[in-house]
């Protein structure tokens, strides 16, 4: 089902690469996957396009880089993020 949506999502920012939303949740069904790195760069990627939504997405974006491992503070878009122990 994962695998499925990430296809649409895919399919979908090839004809409208600007979607905001779709980058973000193709970033969640990524980190769903288990696919953190990718998930980490379409949250990055839904921030460059919507800098508004940084600090929402950031927080996600912090929980992409618990799960890979980084316990350290991240600066994301301006916004900086300390992932809680």
């Amino acid at each position: 089902q994962e695998a499925e949506a990430l296809r649409l999502f895919d399919q979908l920012l090839k004809t409208n690469p600007g979607l905001v939303d779709a980058h973000a949740e193709r970033a969640a069904t990524l980190g769903r996957l288990g696919r953190y790195r990718e998930a980490e760069k379409a949250y990055e990627k839904a921030i460059e396009l919507a800098p508004a939504l940084a600090p929402s997405l950031s927080l996600t974006l912090a929980r992409v880089h618990l799960e890979m491992g980084r316990h350290r503070s991240q600066h994301v878009a301006g916004v900086s993020v300390t992932p809680l122990p």
